[in-house]
């Protein structure tokens, strides 16, 4: 008797639903990054939440934020720990030592997810320890104001670094408004032109590393412009041409914007678009300029 003849895939059909396959695969993938992204953004935006709550506990219990910097280069994170439950690293930091003593490398140099946003990629070891470089990454800055240098923000530093200044900034001294003045913003690692260099700022620990690309230098535990100390000096989410003021100037991972924390603690995601002239007025506490929606 004759076989029964087995049917099955010819390679014309074979080839037909791989291709098909592709296709949704293709369509389905930038629905999935972009869903990734939105987790990312949300975390993102949660851990800006807490840094601004810990920063507003500090107020409630200094009647004051706390300063921008000293003349030992902590920043105001660091000073924040106890509201972040972060009392035991805060319990090792010596404030009468610089930021970048032994002692308080040890506490900075750790990596803490809440200084830290999910979209922000980094393309170097930070810190850089043969440098040596003082301070995990950091994603977030508080604002200086117009620019991370300027003392128009909510954060200014303290007498022992600048002697003309010597006070503090209290809710009350923002009055342009705490829910049109920026309190936190974003940094990232993309500044191509950003090198190392021999300087001991820099990497003197290192000479090999002169010349190369240092991408950024955002850490959470330095209070210094382009650490944690940033501002709107340069063009938000774009280049200016100056390395330092783009270095210090927020800017995000985010597509299409970046996030910012107001001084009353609600976060507003920034679109990149935005007016200049709005960003500087959204960044001085007392500037006296009237803000619409943005």
């Amino acid at each position: 008797m004759p076989l029964p003849r087995r049917r099955g895939f010819t390679l014309i059909e074979l080839l037909v639903v791989i291709a098909i396959i592709g296709v949704l695969v293709s369509l389905l993938l930038p629905a999935v990054q972009q869903a990734r992204e939105a987790a990312r953004r949300t975390q993102c935006k949660n851990n800006m939440k807490q840094l601004a709550l810990a920063i507003h506990n500090y107020h409630d219990t200094y009647n004051a934020f706390p300063s921008g910097c000293s003349a030992k280069l902590y920043s105001p994170f660091v000073a924040t720990m106890p509201y972040l439950d972060l009392s035991n690293n805060l319990s090792r930091y010596n404030f009468n030592e610089s930021y970048s003593s032994t002692t308080n490398m040890a506490v900075i140099n750790q990596t803490i997810p809440v200084f830290l946003c999910p979209s922000m990629t980094i393309p170097r070891t930070v810190p850089e320890v043969s440098c040596p470089e003082a301070g995990a990454a950091g994603s977030y800055a508080v604002s200086s104001g117009t620019s991370a240098r300027a003392f128009d923000g909510v954060v200014i530093p303290d007498a022992t670094f600048d002697a003309t200044q010597g006070r503090v900034v209290r809710v009350a001294d923002i009055t342009d408004g705490v829910s049109n003045t920026v309190m936190i913003g974003e940094f990232n690692y993309k500044h191509s032109g950003y090198l190392w260099s021999s300087a001991s700022n820099s990497c003197a620990g290192n000479p090999a590393l002169a010349g190369t690309i240092r991408w950024g230098s955002a850490r959470w535990g330095g209070g210094y412009a382009g650490l944690a100390l940033g501002g709107m000096g340069g063009i938000f989410n774009k280049y200016s041409g100056n390395v330092t003021t783009d270095r210090e100037t927020f800017r995000s991972d985010h597509v299409g914007g970046g996030q910012f924390s107001m001084s009353d603690g609600s976060i507003r995601f920034v679109s990149d678009s935005i007016n200049s002239t709005v960003l500087l007025a959204l960044s001085t506490r007392a500037g006296g300029e009237v803000v619409g929606e943005f």
